[in-house]
């Protein structure tokens, strides 16, 4: 069981502000301010401080679908080639297995050169992000040539750029030397302690991996980079979460966490979370989140941040542009296999090899954006409605169904961990 959830109502017929109510604790609140009501206190002057916000809110709504994607951030997706065997991976399919392509040098220092003009324009630093549905560093000497030629890039460009890559944590001591030594952030793919690890995230070969990603978490520290732990809870593991906090802060010296309830993937064998899961999943990661700030650590979920105003995890929407390994340029990090023709409706661009530069299909990415901000019915009561990632990636905001019926599990858990969240934040 969950904590108790309280009463929710709007306050306002037409503009995000909404009434928490549990026992004798009253709390307003729109996108990013909570205000919380002392006893006795009118209601209706104390909405009026938040009404100005509310009407940012749906304002700056509005502007972000209208806008022109101007990217900042460069992803890449150097192969689907991988040496474990996660049962949950969503780069697991037959087809993706199939395509062995790895990612062209000139392809990603061309999108390089793309975000640096647009991050210059801006006056800001950009991000290249080494991710994929695969290891990065399966593709040692091309990640070194990327991370070399981003930086010139960057420099030519007047700009700053922050490189991240995300990885398994199986790596030679030196690799992980190279990384702590020339990258601003390596994620660190960790489950738990040795029992889940190897159990979810075993090596292709046979054999568990834990004892690898430990030996590389101490590398990383010992040569001072600095690194986050990304962590994938299943069912099997969700009570665990508080447990797995403190094995991540003892044995990985990790600061920096983010847990992820394990997605839904067609055909995968992993087991998953269900609506009626979600206010157990709430109370055991609330409780996550109390022992990391007790252990100095700083524990977060991607798919609520009531801090920003933010829908799914389009690309698109998130001025991020998203190379897959044969060139294509996608608005979805879930689509990772590559080879697709451009008429696939995720495609939103490509590498020119002939013309040296990636090229863009504005109408298709102006598309996209307006119908994954589209609010649906079901959501414009809601006290998310401005900061969800909706049930995103299982549900594609765009090209699935609309959302109707019951709500899914990714639906209930976002919904009642704002709830907490919001109330905490008041006191």
């Amino acid at each position: 069981m969950g904590p108790v959830r309280p009463k929710v109502s709007r306050v306002d017929p037409v503009l995000p502000l909404f009434r928490l109510e549990r026992g004798p604790v009253r709390v307003l609140y729109t996108p990013g301010h909570v205000l919380a009501l002392r006893p006795g206190e009118a209601e209706p002057l104390a909405a009026d401080r938040l009404r100005e916000p509310a009407r940012r809110a749906v304002e700056e709504w509005s502007r972000r679908a209208d806008a022109e994607f101007a990217p900042i951030r460069l992803t890449v997706y150097l192969s689907n080639q991988c040496e474990l065997a996660c049962p949950y991976c969503f780069a697991i399919t037959p087809a993706r297995r199939r395509n062995s392509t790895v990612a062209g040098e000139d392809a990603v220092l061309g999108a390089a050169r793309l975000v640096a003009r647009g991050a210059a324009a801006k006056r800001r630093p950009w991000h290249l992000i080494l991710h994929g549905g695969g290891e990065p560093t399966m593709h040692w000497e091309l990640v070194q040539r990327l991370v070399e030629g981003t930086r010139r890039i960057a420099a030519e460009a007047g700009t700053g750029c922050f490189a991240f890559l995300a990885t398994h944590g199986v790596l030679a001591e030196d690799r992980a030397h190279w990384l702590a030594r020339n990258l601003d952030l390596i994620g660190l793919s960790c489950d738990g302690p040795p029992d889940i690890q190897d159990r979810q995230r075993p090596l292709r070969s046979g054999g568990g991996s834990s004892l690898q990603v430990e030996r590389t978490a101490r590398v990383l520290a010992e040569a001072g980079g600095r690194f986050s732990v990304r962590t994938t809870i299943t069912p099997e593991t969700v009570a665990r979460q508080a447990e797995i906090v403190a094995w991540l802060q003892e044995r990985l010296g990790a600061r920096e966490l983010r847990f992820e309830p394990v997605y839904s993937v067609h055909g995968s064998p992993a087991p998953l979370f269900r609506p009626e899961d979600a206010d157990g999943f709430v109370a055991h990661f609330l409780e996550a989140q109390r022992e990391a700030r007790r252990r100095g650590c700083d524990l977060r979920f991607a798919g609520v941040a009531l801090d920003e105003l933010h829908g799914p995890y389009c690309n698109v929407l998130q001025d991020a542009l998203h190379l897959l390994p044969d060139g294509a340029v996608t608005a979805c990090f879930f689509l990772a296999e590559g080879g697709l023709a451009g008429s696939h409706p995720l495609i939103v661009g490509r590498w020119d090899g002939q013309k040296g530069e990636i090229t863009l299909d504005a109408g298709r990415i102006a598309a996209h954006r307006h119908a994954a901000l589209a609010i649906p019915a079901r959501c414009r009561d809601c006290i998310n409605v401005f900061h969800c990632a909706r049930e995103c990636p299982e549900r594609c905001m765009v090209h699935d169904a609309p959302l109707a019926g019951e709500p899914g599990f990714r639906c209930v858990f976002e919904q009642r961990l704002a709830e907490e969240w919001i109330l905490e934040a008041a006191g």
